[in-house]
């Protein structure tokens, strides 16, 4: 019973930390149709490219530069879920699955933002 409510947790803080964001995106102003699946599948990365814009000034350089560090403190996020089954005494390999698949979506994330395309003439829709 207790693995079952851990999983539940576990699912419930994935959930937040995809859904959290993408109720910020799809309340934006911003309604750009250009790389939608990327923003349905990654919708925190987004959010964050959309901060970083604003802070560097449009600067695809610095946008980039930002994502690397990101990438970097992105298995922090791994650690959140940790600290989860680490306080109910939960063991890890009860949810390997889980935790597997948070420690390589957001690695994943930030790198599949960090060499987006530039969103040139032939990206824009007509």
């Amino acid at each position: 019973m207790k693995t079952e409510i851990m999983s539940i947790l576990l699912y419930l803080y994935f959930g937040c930390l995809w859904l959290i964001p993408f109720v910020f995106i799809s309340r934006s102003q911003n309604h750009d149709v250009r790389f939608v699946v990327r923003k349905l599948l990654f919708p925190l990365q987004y959010l964050l490219q959309m901060i970083f814009e604003r802070a560097t000034s449009n600067s695809r350089t610095a946008t980039r530069l930002l994502h690397i560090f990101v990438l970097f403190f992105s298995e922090f996020f791994l650690m959140g879920a940790l600290i989860l089954l680490g306080f109910f005494s939960e063991s890890f390999r009860n949810h390997t699955p889980m935790l597997l698949f948070i420690a390589y979506y957001f690695p994943l994330a930030a790198l599949l933002f960090c060499f987006q395309p530039h969103a040139d003439k032939s990206y824009r829709t007509k």
